[in-house]
């Protein structure tokens, strides 16, 4: 196979650069065309980058959140007010319900939903005293599996219920219902909502820590 030389010279004229080949005429078409698919892919490169170069931005809405907590004798169904004093050995329901409104918008629009519902007690009795865990609600399909929703509510078929607790001893319950919040990629967002409190005093005014405390 016989090999051709071509002599590429490089030529300004203004700020213009020519290239000459001197050589065969297919030799030079050859090349021609490399240069014009080299360019192409050039070109092609340039205006396809950006496209994939460019992000969403991240737009926060906050819509608000509210948290309603109730308690219940669970024997008569009786509603519990705030404040009110129990016999020992009381059984109390425990419903909830949390909402939260707003978005989180990147390249697609994430709307807010609830997680889950903390409920807890800070006591101060004869025999407890701290920070217990009550309860813990989730949303949940049809099926059993865990969803979210924007409105968790215990008393509604899809969440895991209410929560139960006896109030074994005399002295002082507080009660803290909290609804914890989704938030996508905006870390901006609420994370929870307010928390709400009840309190209940068990037995005799005498019998109470705090009481004793306090005199």
């Amino acid at each position: 196979m016989n090999s051709q030389k071509v002599k590429v010279q490089l030529c300004f004229v203004g700020s213009q650069l020519y290239l000459n080949f001197a050589g065969s005429e297919s030799w030079r078409r050859r090349i021609r065309r490399s240069m014009l698919l080299g360019a192409a892919v050039l070109l092609l490169c340039s205006a396809v980058s950006p496209v994939f170069s460019q992000s969403c931005p991240t737009i926060p809405f906050d819509g608000g959140s509210t948290i309603w907590g109730q308690l219940k004798d669970n024997a008569t169904g009786a509603i519990v007010s705030n404040g009110a004093r129990l016999p020992r050995y009381t059984q109390l329901r425990l419903d909830s319900i949390a909402t939260v409104a707003g978005y989180c918008l990147t390249c697609t629009q994430y709307d807010r939903t609830v997680n889950h519902i903390d409920i807890w007690m800070e006591d101060s009795t004869t025999g407890w005293n701290g920070s217990y865990q009550v309860g813990y609600v989730v949303g949940k399909n049809p099926d059993g599996t865990t969803a979210f929703y924007n409105v968790l509510d215990t008393q509604a078929s899809n969440s895991t219920g209410p929560a139960y607790q006896y109030l074994m001893f005399p002295g002082t319950y507080h009660f803290k219902f909290q609804g914890v919040l989704n938030y996508g990629t905006c870390f901006d967002l609420p994370r929870v909502t307010d928390i709400q409190t009840i309190t209940v005093y068990v037995g005799d005014a005498d019998e109470d820590p705090e009481n004793s405390q306090e005199a």
